[in-house]
């Protein structure tokens, strides 16, 4: 048996396999895209009652397969593990061993050219029986997916040619044709920013059309509730018992929706799961929103400005006169190079390095998952979560492409600037600090150049060190 799992941390998952294993009793059976490690692996085996596994784990949250079986029934050693699969020689009561392949293929292209050449290579070192099972992330024709392209018939051709390169048979299945769907086909060489701005689209239709609104499902849910208490007040149905029952079990998901909800908009990140609590995390919602929403100022002869229209004339002249130059200056003037220490050849080749995916995967990873967003509303934990998906569009079809200097995408470096109290009470203009709320995308770059340009700073002398010190704001 062969299941993508998608995460093995989910409660109602591990109550699913459990029942899967009553039923079918696999004597050997594979999780794939479990995204976890080994600790997670090992309480999955003393779950379900299996005394034998082998596995790769994820890394960070990418891939991970975990085989289990009986070795009172069967005996497996394991031959290759590798990322994207394992390989394992499989006998049974002294019988023809067989071998017995694992895939979980990585949604990037160029890693899956890599497994493809990799199993056609063990295909022709060895003549055994051979089964492969799993996630391929390809079909073998356009029918087995809803929508498709020129270079979706493209990719069917070449995993047609790799099954019959490595002399495969396709097993009939019964079942529904599509098992899964996601909302948004995403092309790993496509425009970064236009794919955001679709997926987004999709996403609000999906969340107002499938999603729902958890506010009125809660209301709905609690009135069905209680409409079968008071029936079952009158006379026992089982029939409302097991409706009751239902309803509960729908209005716990609802629950913990919401739960997140608050969460998410609460900004908080000192709590950790586990310690959640949704009036908590309302609250605190309430009161962020109370203390950034500014109702009027005082403007310069301290007369309040309260009309909308006013208020915001008067912020933005504020500023444009603050950003405006003032007095005469010659901004074509030379910069004696006397001001700035020569850079050593060391440092000049650090700085002047090729850019890399794994520079621009750890920026990523460690942004703050649940930070404000930019303009285009996606958080980094969009990135980290779909890592895979999306690394393609963000690395080499845009972020490196900018960083080496050719350019940026349409609406890629848009911000928003938000307005933050000094102190509080604010009464002036003077008394908020702006930040920009900048796209992640547009982080990610800013941030690999801060990498590199922070690793040759201390090798500066400016006279006062307090003005590069790491973690602080005075960047003069």
């Amino acid at each position: 048996m062969v299941w993508n799992f998608q995460g093995s941390s989910s409660k109602p998952k591990l109550a699913v396999l459990k029942e899967i294993i009553r039923t079918y009793k696999p004597t050997v059976f594979a999780l794939i895209e479990t995204h976890m490690g080994g600790d997670h692996a090992e309480k999955v085996q003393r779950i379900v009652g299996y005394d034998s596994h082998a596995r790769v784990d994820a890394v960070g949250f990418r891939g991970g397969i975990w085989v289990y079986w009986k070795s009172d029934l069967v005996s497996i050693t394991p031959i290759t593990k590798h990322p994207q699969y394992i390989t394992m020689e499989i006998s049974r009561n002294s019988g023809v061993p067989w071998f017995f392949t694992a895939v979980y293929a990585s949604p990037n292209p160029q890693d899956r050219r890599e497994l493809w050449t990799e199993l056609a290579d063990f295909a022709r070192r060895n003549n055994h029986p051979w089964m492969v099972a799993g996630d391929f992330n390809e079909t073998r024709n356009l029918t087995e997916r809803h929508g498709g392209d020129a270079n979706m018939a493209r990719r069917c051709d070449m995993f047609n040619n790799w099954i019959e390169d490595c002399e495969l048979i396709e097993l009939e299945f019964s079942g529904a044709a599509h098992t899964w769907s996601r909302v948004d086909n995403w092309q790993p060489e496509g425009d970064l920013t236009a794919q955001l701005g679709s997926l987004s689209t999709k996403l609000q239709t999906w969340n107002e059309q499938v999603f729902g609104n958890i506010f009125r499902k809660k209301r709905e849910l609690w009135a069905r509730i209680n409409g079968c208490q008071k029936k079952l007040a009158i006379t026992r149905d089982k029939g409302t018992i097991v409706l009751e029952a239902k309803l509960r079990k729908e209005l716990d998901e609802v629950l913990e929706r919401e739960e997140i909800l608050w969460y998410q908009k609460s900004r908080v990140d000192f709590i950790r799961d586990g310690d959640r609590n949704t009036s908590y995390f309302h609250v605190s919602t309430l009161v962020r929103r109370w203390r950034n929403r500014i109702n009027s100022l005082k403007n310069n002869d301290g007369v309040w400005v309260e009309e909308k229209n006013a208020l915001i004339s008067h912020v933005v002249e504020f500023y444009k006169k603050l950003y405006t130059q003032d007095g005469d200056y010659d901004v074509n003037a030379e910069i004696s190079y006397d001001l700035f220490p020569e850079l050593s050849n060391e440092d000049l080749r650090w700085l002047t390095r090729p850019y890399t995916e794994a520079e621009i995967e750890g920026v990523i990873h460690n942004m703050g998952a649940l930070k404000a967003p930019g303009p285009d509303g996606f958080q980094a934990l969009f990135y980290q979560k779909n890592w895979e998906v999306v690394r393609q569009s963000v690395c080499a079809t845009t972020i490196i492409k900018a960083l080496h200097g050719k350019g940026f995408p349409d609406n890629f470096n848009n911000t928003h600037i938000v307005l933050i109290p000094k102190v509080t009470g604010p009464e002036y203009i003077t008394q908020f600090r702006p930040i920009s709320l900048c796209n992640v995308s547009y982080k990610i770059v800013s941030k690999v150049l801060a990498n590199r340009i922070k690793h040759v700073l201390p090798t500066f002398d400016f006279g006062n060190p307090k003005w590069f010190r790491s973690g602080s704001t005075n960047f003069r």
